[in-house]
């Protein structure tokens, strides 16, 4: 039987002590532990980790070797989980447990699915790409026929449940050290690091050669099923292992979390929400909690958990925290499809649904990385304060929120009615929920009401069209007023109309699917027909220059605004 003892200090005086970060798992069959001479039961994969490193204060790795009497913490334990209040209390002070903590142990749970491959590959990856130029060494890694087990055992590895966490991205961003672990084996936060960046390396090659008749490099080429496996189809991936493994791409993007942090760098918890997705948690409300100690504003956004409140009133009051804090409603253009909080207002996005995002708030860049340069460049505007959006000036909205959070009142202005709708690509149009608001809720000042459709040339339709392709955007910034794309317009839009497929357009495939779209009562065929008249036939083997490639990816980013994640 495993006997812990329990003591409680102030954490500011408080002696050493370690973080573990695991998975709790099904409670369906709980482990009994003796705590303080008291049974407590807790989730088998917890036992799991306390069965095989009881006692803990024995030397777990070569790389962090724990003094004899440390003192560790783990959630299970040491929160009464059972008390909500307390729980709630104790969900402010993780960010500073895990930065205060000597290291944190990352459990990722019992040796299986040769797991004995991945780690050592982890290691050689990360020790390979520092040493060597790097991208010869990957092409080695991902030829050589004696890498192919342990690539396998990768893949499956970074599929485990543990990556899937919401609560492990801060447990793997603020820690001064950390220890993942597989079964007996070990391997550190900074290795971990570096072999994501040789791996990174890995899919941008391994993604040039898909595009080749090459096919993909052997050690990443889909695994063979196993006839006697039921459940080998779920390796049968047609585009290969690694490519589109959700625990790598949350790996990566904590990874990113953490160069931001060792530059000093936090971001707000609305745009935490918006890159860390296809995240798991036990309680829906930790899909928001699980982020505050990454976010430089969660003291303004959810000043104090409450897990006594709903999921719905959590969540509402986060957006009546934000545009009160923030004085924008850019928050309700942010949605998540399918919604499954049924008790959800409509304004309210569903962060415990988060594989599909439609992302419109003007202050949320599609670029991660370039919005993390322009907040850089606006720290002098505030700590994590979103980057100005002029489209309403210096006004700010005149909202207001039913006792209930059930309502959200707002004034406005009818500015111009919409003539018809497109979409970016071929989608279910069951995903999208599109409401339309009664007359009876609209209501115009005595001087206002709806205007009417004033009539457009020919040239106000196309320039409105290439000005709404990209959003007003050049390199995701906005477009200056004296900044013209019509020449790189003409050259995409023209090539479209010929039917010719450029690479990695998604241009082509967007007209194809709208050109019967219908502006101002004819359709975008038709206005193509009169805009490029008997001008020249492009030829496919021209390509195109420079700014039409780059007003092309900006078209993409926005026809991707609807994001699979």
């Amino acid at each position: 039987m495993i006997d812990l003892c329990i003591e409680t200090f102030e954490l500011d005086s408080a002696p050493d002590f370690w973080t573990l970060s695991y998975v709790w798992g099904s409670a369906e069959f709980p482990m009994p532990i003796i705590v303080e001479g008291k049974k407590l039961e807790v989730t088998e994969n917890l036992y799991d980790f306390l069965d095989m490193f009881h006692p803990l204060n024995q030397p777990i790795s070569e790389d962090f070797e724990a003094d004899p009497g440390v003192w560790y913490w783990i959630d299970a334990i040491c929160i009464d989980q059972s008390n909500l209040g307390e729980r709630s209390k104790q969900v402010t002070l993780m960010g500073r447990l895990y930065q205060e903590s000597v290291a944190t142990i990352a459990w990722s749970g019992p040796a299986g699915e040769r797991s004995w491959y991945a780690i050592p590959l982890i290691k050689e990856l990360a020790e390979g790409f520092q040493e060597t130029e790097g991208i010869e060494f990957v092409r080695e890694m991902l030829w050589d026929p004696d890498n192919r087990a342990p690539w396998i055992a990768l893949d499956k590895f970074f599929r485990r449940d543990w990556w899937s966490r919401v609560w492990i991205r801060q447990e793997y961003v603020l820690p001064k050290g950390l220890l993942l672990g597989c079964g007996s084996q070990w391997v550190s936060g900074r290795e971990v690091i570096d072999a994501l960046d040789c791996i990174s390396e890995a899919i941008n090659l391994y993604s040039g050669i898909l595009n080749s008749t090459e096919g993909p490099p052997p050690n990443l080429r889909p695994e063979e099923p196993d006839s006697d496996d039921e459940d080998a189809s779920e390796d049968r991936r047609p585009h290969g292992l690694i490519m589109g493994n959700p625990g790598l791409d949350g790996a990566k993007a904590s990874s990113r979390l953490v160069h931001s942090f060792f530059k000093g760098v936090k971001l707000p918890l609305w745009k935490l929400l918006d890159e860390i997705t296809d995240v798991q948690s036990t309680d829906p409300k930790d899909q928001v909690y699980g982020l505050l100690g990454l976010a430089c504003d969660s003291h303004h956004l959810v000043p104090k958990p409450d897990y006594s409140l709903s999921t719905a009133e959590v969540y509402a009051t986060l957006v009546k925290n934000y545009v009160e804090h923030y004085k924008s409603l850019d928050i309700i253009c942010y949605q998540a499809y399918p919604k499954n909080l049924p008790d959800l207002p409509s304004w309210v996005p569903d962060w415990s649904s988060r594989t599909n995002s439609v992302n419109h708030m003007c202050t949320l860049s599609t670029d991660a990385q370039a919005y993390q340069l322009r907040i850089d460049a606006n720290l002098a505007h505030g700590e994590g304060k979103p980057v100005p959006y002029c489209a309403a000036g210096d006004s700010v909205p005149k909202s207001r929120f039913s006792a209930d959070l059930k309502e959200l009142t707002v004034s406005g202005f009818v500015l111009d009615t919409i003539d018809s709708l497109a979409f970016g690509r071929k989608l279910n149009m069951e995903e999208f929920a599109i409401q339309q608001a009664d007359e009876s809720t609209l209501t115009s000042s005595e001087s206002g009401g709806r205007s009417h459709v004033t009539p457009m040339s020919s040239e106000q339709v196309r320039d409105a069209l290439w000005h709404s392709l990209i959003l007003d955007r050049y390199h995701g910034q906005p477009v200056g007023a004296g900044e013209d794309f019509d020449e790189a317009f003409d050259t995409i839009f023209s090539r479209a109309a010929a039917g010719i497929k450029d690479p990695a357009s998604f241009f082509p495939d967007w007209y194809e699917h709208n050109k019967s779209f219908v502006i101002h009562g004819r359709s975008l065929e038709e206005w193509a027909a009169e805009w490029l008249g008997d001008g020249e036939v492009p030829k496919e083997e021209e390509g195109i220059g420079e700014n039409a490639r780059v007003y092309t990816l900006d078209i993409a980013s926005v026809m991707f605004y609807k994001r699979k994640r």
